[in-house]
């Protein structure tokens, strides 16, 4: 003091002097993604480093208008609720307090939100009408549809799987090569939900139900039939023909030509119907069955064939009787052949001899034969008499040849005077 007093000791304190919040300026802000859905933004992970040893720190996250913050005691992980920011770009800021006082604020990394997913993808009509025929499948098979831009989509086809990303304007397109496609069959097109960048998935995926066909006659082989091997004019105006084998899903046109002309008739299913030949030349007919299927497909049968014959039918004998049945034929018996023309085989054949009558069936070579015994013979009565040969002509009526004969069985007696 002023007399010269000195105190028994001085005194001493501690002073930090510390400028700086972030003295190795090496704190920083990180998060486990950057593009964030809705199923992600309840529990959103961030991670802060590098913190003074004397520091604390809030993790800012704003939207532009509201903001979301997350205090931080020092270095390591913590998770936030973001569900309540807006859509979009959100900042993030890690704003640091040391035990000084100094601050720093320091910018992590941007942010997008994206709480909306993305609209279901859809399908275009596949092949044009929903079937894959045999040109198609040859050809190889391609998909579209659309989808969110940017966005990669999946689409399943039988046991086969493609992928591919939509275009600009949401567009896509898949091949399966032929060697991909499925057996024939029905199946399922199916097209996986799509996933956005940030997580979101569509509410849904799509399918369409694909009909892969490329056979026209694919079950029992398809057949055309002319019912009669022999049209008569009183059958060619509606002749019987019968379709066995279309597939279900198939249609047809009959064809019938002459070598010349040709009819057709349109068929629906399987069945017996009729058609007017009446138009065709007398002759072989020949029958082609043309068949196409829903999916397309055509495959061209040959059918059974037929003949034309519209001439009138005709009686004839071929053998010759006499004009006279004597007492030696008499004895013997008298067979009787002759030939028709015109008429089916099969047909009867009546031949009346006086009052005697026997019936033959029409050979297949238009020929016709009959006996009659001496008994039978017996008992006709002597003088004229008519031999008559009918048969039916398919047509209602009756075809008739007829001769005149002479029945006498008595020997002349001589008398002498």
């Amino acid at each position: 003091d002023g007399a010269g007093n000195e105190s028994a000791a001085g005194v001493s304190a501690t002073v930090v002097v510390d400028r700086t919040a972030d003295s190795e300026a090496t704190a920083s802000l990180s998060l486990g993604a950057t593009a964030l859905g809705a199923e992600s933004l309840a529990a959103v992970a961030f991670t802060v480093a590098g913190l003074d040893q004397d520091a604390t720190a809030v993790v800012r996250f704003s939207d532009g208008g509201d903001e979301v913050t997350a205090s931080v005691s020092g270095n390591g992980a913590g998770v936030v609720d973001l569900s309540s920011l807006a859509d979009g770009a959100v900042t993030t800021t890690l704003s640091i307090t040391d035990a000084a006082g100094n601050t720093a604020a320091i910018d992590g990394p941007a942010v997008t939100l994206d709480s909306t997913a993305p609209a279901r993808p859809t399908l275009g009509a596949i092949s044009g009408d929903g079937f894959v025929n045999a040109t198609e499948a040859a050809a190889g098979l391609t998909i579209s549809g659309t989808a969110e831009a940017g966005l990669s989509v999946s689409v399943g086809f039988g046991e086969e799987t493609r992928t591919a990303t939509a275009d600009g304007n949401g567009a896509f397109s898949v091949s399966f090569e032929a060697a991909a496609l499925p057996v024939d069959g029905t199946y399922a097109v199916t097209v996986a939900p799509v996933v956005d960048g940030a997580g979101n998935e569509s509410a849904a995926g799509v399918s369409a139900t694909v009909v892969v066909d490329r056979t026209a006659d694919g079950g029992t082989p398809a057949s055309l039939t002319l019912e009669d091997g022999v049209l008569r004019a009183n059958e060619v105006g509606a002749a019987p023909f019968t379709v066995a084998g279309l597939d279900e899903d198939a249609t047809a046109v009959a064809r019938f030509s002459d070598g010349t002309s040709s009819v057709t008739a349109a068929v629906t299913g399987n069945g017996r119907a009729t058609v007017d030949l009446s138009s065709l030349a007398d002759g072989p007919v020949t029958t082609t069955l043309r068949i196409t299927d829903q999916a397309g497909n055509s495959a061209s049968v040959n059918g059974g064939g037929s003949e034309i014959n519209t001439g009138a039918p005709g009686l004839l004998f071929s053998s010759e009787t006499g004009l006279f049945l004597n007492r030696e034929a008499l004895a013997a018996g008298v067979d009787l052949t002759g030939r028709a023309s015109n008429l089916d085989a099969g047909t009867t054949v009546t031949v009346a001899l006086g009052a005697l009558s026997q019936s033959a069936v029409l050979t297949s070579d238009g020929t016709w034969a009959v006996a009659f015994g001496p008994q039978a013979l017996a008992t006709l009565d002597e003088g004229p008499a008519m031999l008559t040969v009918s048969a039916p002509d398919g047509a209602g009526g009756t075809a008739t040849q007829t001769r005149s004969l002479t029945i006498d069985g008595t020997a002349p007696t001589v008398a002498l005077t």
